[in-house]
């Protein structure tokens, strides 16, 4: 059993457990919408006591038998430096890790040609962060997720999805896993484009 503690961004602060079972399906979650495999080199610059650096980082990895270098701390010229040296593949983080690189006096003279995906999470971005992000790094995939303690990645956007699709949405459920929006009062289902509480459920 794993236990992931939540911020309490909706309610109060909590302990989500999770089984191995369930922590399993997870990562590979991630490696089916990014397309990582063992070739992939993964840069380990989120927290790692969080879910999404604990099941993209130090899960995915090890599934797949990929590399995974770790920063202890984020440092942004480090960063750079590691995914030159390092030649980095896989780099999930938040847009603000993102737009520091770009922002940094090293980003333009920085081999960045091996990134191939990167992975933001919690909310759609205003669109001119997500294409600004897209061409400060030309070869790089880029996605969205919804997720939370309990479930992981819950709803991501496949490595195939058209940019109108990343950049408006969090994606679509997991394989394996059942979605719907109720009205939180009544527990009912609401019709299409009416606002409400996202359930999901599945293997995850």
């Amino acid at each position: 059993m794993m236990v992931i503690h939540t911020s309490g961004a909706t309610g109060i602060p909590k302990g989500a457990p999770s089984t191995h079972g369930q922590v399993v399906e997870q990562g590979f979650h991630y490696a089916r919408a990014m397309r990582n495999g063992p070739d992939d080199v993964f840069l380990g610059a989120l927290p790692m006591f969080h879910s999404f650096g604990f099941i993209c980082l130090l899960i995915q990895p090890f599934q797949l038998g990929a590399t995974l270098v770790v920063m202890p701390q984020w440092d942004t010229g480090v960063a750079l430096r590691l995914i030159a040296e390092e030649r980095v593949t896989v780099h999930p983080a938040a847009p603000t890790n993102y737009l520091l690189e770009m922002a940094h006096p090293d980003f333009a003279r920085s081999d960045l040609s091996s990134l191939s995906a990167g992975l933001i999470s919690g909310y759609v971005p205003p669109r001119e962060i997500f294409t600004q992000i897209e061409a400060g790094y030309p070869g790089m995939w880029l996605g969205n997720f919804w997720g939370s303690s309990e479930t992981g990645p819950g709803l991501i956007s496949p490595f195939d999805s058209p940019p109108e699709k990343r950049y408006l949405t969090v994606g679509r459920p997991v394989l394996g896993e059942e979605a719907r929006i109720v009205d939180p009062e009544t527990g009912h289902a609401v019709r299409v484009g009416e606002p409400g509480e996202l359930q999901v459920r599945g293997p995850n």
